[in-house]
């Protein structure tokens, strides 16, 4: 009994062995087909806000409690996820267009040429492209956020 509980222990201290990795989606017709994750922060919290061809990033986001936003927060802007962000030079905060699920988000950014969002892999479809992050794919091992 006490060797089945030092197991589970054990293995609580890898949650991430087997966790889903989280893609980074666009509208298809996005030119951009990667960034790196530097990038994307800076997106997340309003400092880069339009596309290198000029046009308006649209960023979506999840509710402060669902466990996606809380990873992604964590991985790519080093914060938590109830954290507004401040771009440079207003005291206002960015706002990001806030949907419910996955599902929301998919729709969303499939319809808004400019929108991005973050998305469980088992949720992307034709309708999105899944942006290579970090030089990786979210099907690849090297892919970090999980």
């Amino acid at each position: 009994m006490i060797s089945l509980i030092i197991m589970v222990v054990w293995l609580g201290q890898f949650p991430q062995a087997h966790a889903e990795p989280i893609a980074i989606i666009v509208h298809p017709s996005n030119p951009v087909g990667s960034l790196s994750w530097g990038e994307l922060a800076r997106i997340y919290k309003g400092r880069d806000k339009k596309w290198k061809s000029g046009k308006p990033i649209v960023a979506t986001n999840r509710p402060t409690d669902v466990e996606i936003r809380k990873k992604f927060y964590a991985y790519v802007l080093r914060a938590k996820p109830t954290q507004q962000f401040r771009p440079p030079g207003t005291p206002l905060p960015f706002k990001t267009r806030r949907l419910k699920s996955g599902k929301a988000t998919k729709k969303f950014v499939s319809r808004i040429p400019n929108a991005i969002g973050y998305i469980h892999v088992r949720d992307v479809d034709k309708t999105v492209k899944v942006l290579r992050m970090g030089g990786y794919r979210p099907s690849e091992t090297e892919y970090e956020l999980k």
